[in-house]
């Protein structure tokens, strides 16, 4: 009996205990979703994420984070909780950050105004929820002072809710990337940020000289006199959402990261901050403030801009740039041989294609340990002695008696022994022996080359293996019926010799019959018309900084440096330091710099702190001094461009227009688009609209856009207004879509009320209880 009663009770108080256990986890989630106000505490520390970025793992929230922890963590003093907007829906609708910071091209010409609707709402929503949050505390904690965070939509919403608060709360507000951003300091050709003058006071670290406005338009003021000294902003370079510039080459990235496409180059500079250690700066700044140690500044990563005008630059095709193509493997060995097989005759020989073609490839595989061994492959007379190497083949049947056929060697030079005239004097002197026999039968003659010299070249070890073939230019149609399985045998020994097979095919018949060296990439097989440039850089394999490097080449040759004992700075030559300057360097006997630019090092001895640099790249470029082993300071130097006038009239501009223009709807970034006509559709009819494509240069700055203006088009009364003509054939058009009502307002407070009127027309003049809103349809031009 006692047996039976004692699982009785065990039973009863694992229901009680289970019971207990989830009510108090239900009491610490709900003390966990108002912790921003209980307890209260020294400092209240609040960050709002950008765009599209989840709650918890978005890598800006997580280093700011980071950032103040490890300062309180010096300052056992002081008590602080952390807050991001949106983890608690205790101050009303959560922040939900909507939007996405690294738009692609828009797929087709139509695009939907209901995000920029959302957009508006999202900012709205993380004002609302601050301000809730601030009156909550102030109210019950008046002693806690905030300090406040935000990153891209976030620094929106930090910088449009702070002038509903009160200064005296604030101990710092730190922005990064702000759209909105605008600093007068950076308006007109020639700045006065660029001539360290009249410097906004919240102006914390922005390298470059000529930013103004974000890329949403700057707010004028940024922020009020009463917020002096509380308020800093960041903006990268190159971070072209906050007003830098827009970079789709990667020029300004130091990283130099061969994975990124042209769009990660674009956003580059906008989603880096953590990367750079912006957030470890806004916490030095904030601990200096703490601890009121006015005699720290917060230590960052030293820059060093040359601004360049577009005309000091000799550019090419960057078309190709702009390609998504994948990065081809890495070869394996350091040293490349080329063995590059010429035919014996050509139809036209005024067709100097290929002549220029293996000019340029000389000139350009000169860095890149080329070891190139030529080859003719033909008909000979039989009056010719056979070279050294020489792979005798059976006579066609249709070649005259006269002749043998066979692959003859002929040369083999390193690039970096031979000139570049003794190469062209080979070529020409080739070119003049034109052996043509009429109606040869092509394929077996490649056949036959190509398998005579892959399998028995004698090609070398511990080197990359290449072959560059070039067929005659032989218009002949004819037949040919393979017999011999050599196109199988060809594929074994590409393979077996791990062989990278390029083909430049003159002759379109031979297109089909090429397709059976099925182990030869279809990329490598080049009809007559392709681009020379590209490939030679197929060839070479050059990597996207060596393609830079091609196309865009400064024509300033130098620049000269100088280190001050704390910097280092532009020098001008004429004015250079004397070494009696600095007592400590005086006594040093020589300086040493290395420069790091591409992966390559180079090492300079300079007999004092000057350094006469030579240019011949945009890539940026680590620079360091060093005291015996010891770093005494590094920059990087970047290339930026300047602004000029009228970008319109430059010829150097014109020919790097950015092929997309970028489309913002009101405040919303949409994309990026090629199309000649858009239309938009679901723009919400209430309110005014702005559409904005802007059109850059590659260089980095805006070089036009165009503004379409969309009027209200329905007010919110019993009875609709006949539409205008115009809009009544477009809504014809598409009445299936047309929403004729529309939902009710809410209350809403006077502060609030005064909040919304003060902020831009994001599609949104009232507060709606439901987000999903039927919209009025499309616009075209």
């Amino acid at each position: 009996m006692r047996r039976p009663f004692r699982c009785f009770l065990l039973f009863i108080y694992l229901i009680i205990f289970s019971f207990l256990f989830l009510s108090l986890r239900s009491l610490s989630l709900a003390t966990h979703a108002t912790s921003a106000t209980q307890p209260c505490v020294d400092y209240l520390v609040i960050f709002a994420r950008g765009s599209g970025e989840e709650l918890h793992t978005n890598i800006d929230h997580q280093a700011f984070s980071k950032a103040m922890s490890e300062i309180f963590h010096k300052l056992p003093q002081h008590s602080y909780r952390y807050y991001q907007l949106g983890e608690s829906n205790s101050f009303g609708q959560p922040y939900p950050a909507i939007g996405i910071e690294d738009p692609k091209v828009i797929s087709g010409a139509i695009l939907s105004g209901g995000k920029a609707y959302a957009f508006g709402r999202s900012v709205k929503a993380g004002i609302n929820e601050l301000t809730n949050l601030y009156q909550r505390v102030t109210k019950t904690c008046p002693n806690t002072q905030f300090i406040l965070s935000g990153y891209s939509q976030g620094a929106m919403v930090i910088t449009y809710a702070i002038r509903h608060l009160n200064p005296d709360k604030i101990l710092y507000i730190a922005n990064f990337g702000d759209p909105k951003l605008y600093l007068p300091e950076g308006k007109g050709i020639m700045p006065d940020a660029c001539k360290n003058l009249n410097l906004s006071p919240y102006r914390q670290n922005i390298p470059d000289c000529y930013v103004e406005h974000g890329l949403l338009g700057g707010l004028d003021p940024y922020v009020y006199t009463k917020y002096h000294q509380k308020v800093g902003a960041w903006c990268n370079i190159a971070d072209f959402i906050c007003g830098s510039t827009f970079d789709p080459l990667g020029l300004s990235d130091p990283t130099q990261n061969s994975k990124n496409n042209i769009f990660a180059n674009i956003f580059n500079g906008h989603v880096s901050y953590s990367r750079r250690g912006a957030y470890q700066e806004a916490a030095q700044v904030i601990y200096k403030k703490i601890t009121q140690r006015s005699n720290q500044s917060p230590t960052h990563e030293q820059t060093l801009i040359h601004y360049y005008h577009p005309e000091q630059l000799n550019i090419g095709s960057l078309s190709k740039l702009y390609s998504n193509r994948p990065q081809p493997s890495k070869r394996s060995h350091i040293n490349n041989e080329l063995v590059i097989m010429l035919p014996t005759f050509l139809t036209d020989p005024g067709d100097a294609r290929e002549y220029l073609l293996l000019n340029q490839l000389f000139d350009k595989s000169y860095n890149h340990h080329f070891h190139i061994h030529l080859y003719q492959y033909g008909f000979f007379p039989t009056s010719l002695p056979d070279s050294p190497i020489y792979f005798s083949q059976k006579l066609d049947q249709n070649a005259p008696a006269s002749f043998k056929q066979g692959v003859r060697y002929i040369a083999s030079m390193y690039t970096t022994d031979m000139s570049p005239e003794g190469w062209d004097q080979i070529l020409k002197i080739l070119r003049g022996r034109i052996y043509n026999p009429p109606n040869i039968n092509l394929p077996r003659l490649l056949d036959h080359s190509l398998y005579d010299v892959i399998a028995n070249a004698p090609w070398t070890t511990k080197a990359n293996h290449l072959l560059f073939l070039l067929t005659p230019n032989q218009t002949v149609n004819f037949n040919y019926n393979n017999k011999e399985p050599l196109a199988d045998l060809i594929n074994q020994q590409i393979k077996k010799k791990q062989l990278s097979t390029f083909i430049y095919n003159f002759n379109p018949s031979l297109s089909k019959y090429l397709k059976a060296y099925n182990t030869v990439d279809s990329e490598n097989i080049f009809d007559a018309d392709h681009d020379p440039d590209d490939i030679i850089q197929r060839i070479l394999q050059e990597n996207r900084a060596q393609q830079i490097n091609q196309l865009l080449r400064p024509r300033f040759d130098s620049l000269d440096l100088k280190y001050n004992g704390q910097d280092i700075l532009f020098n001008n030559p004429a004015r250079r330091l004397k070494r009696s300057v600095n007592t400590d360097n005086a006594i040093r006997s020589s300086y040493r710099w290395t420069t790091i630019q591409s992966g390559e090092t180079q090492e300079y001895i300079t007999q004092d702190p000057n350094l006469h640099l030579h240019i011949d790249s945009l890539l940026p470029n680590l620079i360091q001094i060093y005291d015996h082993k010891k770093v005494l300071q590094q920059t990087n130097l970047v290339f930026l461009p300047k602004k000029i006038h009228e970008p319109q009239t430059s010829k150097n501009i014109e020919s790097t227009i950015f092929p997309y223009r970028l489309v913002v709807i009101d405040d919303y970034i949409a994309g990026f688009t090629n199309q000649k006509r858009l239309i938009f559709k679901n723009v919400e009819p209430t309110a005014p609209h702005t559409i904005r494509e802007i059109k850059f240069s590659s260089l980095g700055r805006i070089v036009d856009q165009k503004i379409t203006s969309i009027p209200i088009q329905n007010k919110i009364e019993p009875h609709r207004q006949k539409p205008s003509n115009t809009t009544q054939s477009i809504a014809q058009q598409n009445t299936s879509n047309t929403q004729t009502t529309y939902a009710k307002n809410t209350e809403t407070s006077p502060n609030l009320v005064s909040l919304i009127n003060k902020l831009p027309n994001c599609g949104v003049k009232k507060r709606f209880p439901l987000p999903q809103i039927q919209y009025f349809n499309a616009y075209f031009f």
